[in-house]
């Protein structure tokens, strides 16, 4: 059983800070709502286990139907995850099985049609993993190359958030936070170029995590979405480093959120799935 609120680590509540802190007009209301208040017209791609239908437990997931924007597929019957009816809090999810190395991809264009400056990735997600290094989230075949992204856990249990910024520079930024394996969490990481050096801010359950180490470098161009495939689950199509763990929701929009927005959206993330604490060390 996935673990929410107790375990080997002590759990910190998530109204400690501002970012943790509900906001007051989203009470009452469903919590796709506050994710759609938020996202606005910068919405890039929404997909959500919820919407998954005609599949049964343990059915092999072909295509992960969009709730916005598009689809990510896979059309290789042996890497392709599996449905789970309750694998997430009692909740539907999309289970990655690390030892064989599940993808779901989109192709060049279909999360955003053109490059960008800021992005904000949002993942409910879990690992089972406590010492290996795995992929949510990846952009093209090289996540810390020229303008390419992406998060990740990494052998320290940390989540990691990291963008090319030039050539042959990368921009990685690890939390100083512990990510605990077995149990539930919310990651929003956000990109923005616009800013000298590149801001890439990282929260783990709603709260803002002190990173542990810094992006340094800028680029002058943006992120080059409309060019590039994109992968969740692994890198490079199950080429390496597989996630073992499930995917319950992933938003991904074309603007970096400030600390209130990325707080409201990761308590919302959070109250649907019935997630209630996060582990600190």
């Amino acid at each position: 059983m996935l673990r929410s609120g107790f375990g080997a680590k002590t759990a910190k509540s998530i109204s400690s800070t501002s970012a943790g802190k509900q906001n007051v007009a989203d009470r009452g209301k469903g919590a796709d709502s506050v994710v759609r208040s938020i996202a606005g017209d910068d919405m890039a791609v929404w997909i959500d286990a919820d919407d998954i239908t005609g599949l049964a437990d343990a059915a092999k997931v072909a295509s992960w139907t969009a709730k916005e924007g598009n689809s990510p597929a896979q059309g290789t019957d042996s890497k392709r995850p599996t449905y789970r009816v309750a694998g997430f809090n009692n909740r539907p999810s999309v289970r990655f099985d690390g030892s064989t190395a599940n993808a779901l991809s989109w192709a060049a264009g279909d999360v955003a049609a053109s490059a960008q400056m800021a992005n904000t990735i949002a993942a409910v997600n879990y690992t089972t993993a406590d010492s290996t290094t795995s992929m949510l989230f990846e952009m093209d075949t090289y996540y810390q190359n020229w303008l390419n992204i992406g998060i990740y856990y990494n052998g320290s249990d940390k989540v990691v958030a990291g963008l090319g910024t030039s050539p042959g520079n990368s921009g990685d930024e690890a939390s100083s936070t512990t990510v605990c394996p077995d149990i539930n969490n919310v990651f929003i990481c956000t990109f923005d170029r616009n800013t000298n050096p590149d801001s890439i801010v990282t929260y783990i359950n709603s709260e803002p995590s002190t990173p542990g180490s810094q992006a340094t470098y800028n680029s002058t161009s943006g992120t080059a979405w409309n060019i590039k495939p994109t992968y969740i689950g692994s890198r490079n199509n199950a080429a390496s480093l597989p996630l073992d763990g499930d995917i319950r929701e992933l938003v991904i929009l074309n603007r970096a959120l400030d600390e209130g927005e990325s707080g409201r959206l990761g308590k919302a993330l959070m109250n649907k799935s019935g997630i209630t604490d996060m582990y600190a060390t």
